[in-house]
């Protein structure tokens, strides 16, 4: 993507094994990170869409991992069970010891999305979002959720440096819908340079009707409209999701920096990945 500003990134592909034909076993959340965590597909795992939750009786691999004496840790999303409109997420026996669990960045969980808890501890308040399909956040970016998922990550790799083997999963929620970076990072991209979505009209007319509904409203009808779009916006959202990009690469920098001060960066194996990704308006459909 020559538009976006990654040098972490750049960096951490360059000195990697990198997988550039990989596919998601399920287009949506859920299922597919209880795939990626399992090993197994969404028809065995019971989690074949949002909405929906794991066998109890999965195994997850840190559940695995810390039978062999790991010390497991989340920051951010886990999203193996419902948890919509401020349902408590349900956990099987996941094997992780340390949980700073952040859905998403709503507080519909009070005092359980641990990234609202800490802006509240900090005297920090989340602004209200305007209406659009975009906004710069007027926040400082190190109080952003994914920020704060590095920040959490970071503390635990400086703890576990003279303990136990351990794994950390640092499960940032953006980029994502709401097209919500900061002001900051939005202010690096010109949305008039920005690629339109590549879309024909008429591509969809032979395709199922799931997606001829998606194309005039994503999530089944009810999200943002590709068709009722115009093309400004369209490049004012690619922008929003490059920018938000940006950040988390951003936050990758301070991580790999945090494993070099440590001493842990040759012991440690960094594995960057997607649960799904976003179609950003291509074959004109967005989420």
């Amino acid at each position: 993507n020559p538009h976006i500003h990654t040098p972490n990134l750049d960096r951490l592909m360059s000195e990697s094994v990198t997988f550039t034909h990989a596919f998601s076993q399920n287009p949506v959340c859920s299922p597919s990170r209880a795939s990626f965590l399992t090993g197994r597909y969404p028809h065995t795992t019971g989690l074949r869409a949002n909405g929906q939750r794991i066998r109890a009786d999965e195994q997850l691999v840190t559940r695995i991992l810390a039978n062999h004496g790991y010390t497991c840790g989340l920051s951010g999303k886990l999203h193996l069970s419902p948890c919509a409109g401020g349902r408590n997420e349900d956990r099987i026996d996941d094997g992780y010891q340390v949980f700073w669990w952040s859905h998403d960045l709503s507080d519909a969980w009070p005092g359980k999305n641990m990234w609202h808890v800490w802006l509240k501890d900090r005297g920090v308040k989340w602004p209200a979002a305007p209406r659009g399909a975009t906004w710069g956040v007027p926040i400082e970016p190190k109080y952003t959720q994914t920020a704060w998922c590095s920040e959490m990550a970071i503390q635990f790799i400086r703890e576990q440096r003279k303990f136990n083997p351990w794994l950390m999963s640092v499960n940032i929620f953006q980029p994502h819908h709401p097209f919500w970076p900061t002001e900051d990072y939005l202010s690096r991209y010109d949305a008039d340079k920005m690629p339109s979505p590549r879309y024909k009209e008429g591509e969809l007319d032979n395709k199922p009707v799931f997606q001829r509904v998606d194309h005039q409203a994503g999530y089944g009808g009810t999200g943002l409209s590709f068709a009722k779009t115009d093309d400004a916006t369209h490049r004012k959202i690619t922008a929003a999701y490059d920018a938000m990009i940006e950040q988390v690469d951003t936050e990758v920098g301070r991580l790999m920096k945090a494993l070099e001060d440590s001493g842990q960066a040759d012991n440690t194996i960094v594995i960057y990945m997607n649960n799904h990704s976003e179609m950003l308006g291509e074959h004109g459909i967005y989420l």
